[in-house]
């Protein structure tokens, strides 16, 4: 007879179970949270059977600290991802610097990678604003390079604390001292090169019975203590001929080897401070 009374239904078994589902789903937190406390004391001898207990598997239901919610995790993984990104562009930028010093002939001095901000080509002058300032070394004179080209571009000419101006070689106000040498020559022809205020520079003083220029004769940057240890190139001589005004002095035209439009990261040479002017 108690047998018959105990032989209950798999659904009516299936149903009574799942009422008490929906009634834990019901429940407030806190009562769940103290049941399954006393069922993992009650049977905890059953739970640690094995190398490693049930108990051990389920944990104690109210341990919230393991948990976050879902805008804390939504925070978290946004964060992670960023993270990332930052990790991925520090290794890009990484690998740029290494090959730029690698093309350098002298790679040591230091240099600062920077993003163009802006361009400004007008009456004015050629300038670019670069995402680096005083707080990342910069200083006024250094010479700045195109790392596609690993070329001098300009130099800088104005800084604040995070960023600053580059005036382009083809600026009418930029000059500096270069070297005009042809593949195989021993010396360089040095003279003072200024922009045109167009798309090139040109190169004076130059006279043209001591010194033989052709078209195609590559321009150096010239080297300059606390600036530039060795010659870095700018250019290529595009044009030769007697100067109209000083008919005993070449006029040089030099095409410059970059595009101030196709300009988008440079690299700043930073001297360490001991190869600098006292």
């Amino acid at each position: 007879m108690l047998h018959k009374q105990l032989n209950i239904s798999r659904g009516t078994l299936f149903t009574t179970l799942l009422i008490v589902a929906i009634a834990f789903q019901v429940i407030p937190r806190a009562h769940t949270d103290r049941l399954a406390n006393l069922f993992s004391k009650v049977f905890k001898p059953v739970l640690d059977v094995g190398p490693r207990g049930f108990s051990d598997i389920l944990g104690p239901a109210g341990d919230a600290e393991k948990f976050v919610s879902k805008s804390r995790y939504d925070e978290l993984w946004k964060i992670c991802k960023n993270t990332e990104a930052d990790l991925l562009e520090m290794q890009r930028r990484y690998e740029v610097l290494s090959r730029v010093r690698s093309e350098l002939p002298k790679p040591s001095p230091g240099l600062v990678l920077a993003n163009v901000i802006s361009l400004s080509i007008d009456g004015f002058g050629h300038r670019i604003v670069i995402n680096a300032g005083t707080s990342s070394g910069i200083e006024t004179g250094q010479y700045v390079l195109d790392t596609s080209q690993t070329s001098v571009v300009g130099s800088i000419s104005g800084v604040f604390e995070t960023t600053a101006t580059v005036r382009l070689v083809t600026d009418a106000r930029h000059i500096i001292m270069v070297g005009i040498r042809r593949e195989g020559a021993d010396d360089y022809i040095e003279g003072p090169m200024v922009g045109d205020g167009r798309d090139g520079c040109r190169i004076g003083l130059i006279p043209i019975k001591e010194h033989d220029v052709r078209v195609g004769d590559t321009v150096y940057a010239s080297a300059k203590r606390g600036l530039l240890d060795t010659p870095v190139v700018t250019g290529e001589v595009a044009r030769v001929k007697p100067d109209r005004n000083r008919p005993l002095l070449w006029d040089i035209r030099v095409r410059p080897l970059f595009e101030p439009a196709r300009l988008t990261e440079l690299a700043v040479i930073v001297m360490v401070p001991q190869e600098k002017e006292d």
